[in-house]
């Protein structure tokens, strides 16, 4: 449909591990991981439907997320509104946090925030949309040095939906590499690989349905999908 190539990013530096979403007229947000100024920083553009940038955008993207240390590893869903909701882990003095924001059409930050607690190491954040304008979170919550899966959930205007974050099962064995996606009935559903049967580096395959609420739907403890007869 274009007559060219369009060039997101020339910047100097190494950039990475692009994600894209759509905009709500026919156009797109494109962020990544961004090494020009010497730290790992995540930039972004929003282009329209012939793949120029939006005015509030830059050549070579706008920073949605830089400093003098890394934020990295991001997630990201498109708000209904022609704007997009962004989650990435921040390392910043020694404490590895999640954060999140929302970018408007125009590039313009509506929020920010920090999602997860940042007296815990936190990584491994995915993103799926909810019903009533929400969006859940799975991550990964490091504690006493193991590694569980955690959920929460917030709305567009970046308000938490619950009282408190959700570990969806606790145990001293761990839990990995979350990935969410929606229900059609407004909740989400979280996938995890777990080693409560195992032992690492073999791991067994668990889902979860939250509601909206907050209440875990399936088996309380996680429903096995995969698990493997390791002796």
């Amino acid at each position: 449909l274009w007559s060219e190539t369009k060039n997101l990013c020339l910047a100097d530096g190494i950039q990475i591990s692009l994600n894209i979403v759509p905009d709500n007229n026919g156009g797109a947000y494109v962020i990544w991981q961004d090494h020009r100024n010497g730290f790992v920083d995540i930039y972004g553009v929003h282009i329209d439907s012939d793949g120029n940038n939006y005015e509030g955008w830059p050549e070579n993207g706008l920073p949605l997320a830089s400093g003098n240390h890394s934020q990295h590893s991001h997630t990201f869903w498109q708000d209904g509104e022609n704007g997009a909701i962004l989650a990435y882990i921040d390392e910043k003095e020694g404490a590895t946090t999640i954060q999140a924001l929302r970018v408007l059409s125009g590039g313009e930050i509506a929020w920010s925030r920090v999602l997860a607690s940042d007296n815990v190491e936190n990584t491994g954040v995915r993103i799926a949309p909810m019903g009533n304008d929400a969006y859940g979170f799975a991550y990964i919550v490091k504690e006493s040095g193991v590694r569980n899966i955690c959920v929460k959930a917030i709305d567009k205007d970046g308000v938490d939906l619950w009282e408190n974050e959700k570990i969806l099962y606790r145990s001293n064995k761990e839990q990995i590499n979350p990935r969410a996606t929606n229900a059609s009935d407004g909740g989400f559903i979280v996938a995890w690989e777990d080693n409560r049967n195992t032992y690492m580096p073999t791991t067994d395959i668990y889902v979860q349905k939250i509601g909206i609420d907050g209440q875990v739907l399936w088996e309380a403890d996680g429903l096995p999908i995969v698990i493997d007869e390791f002796e």
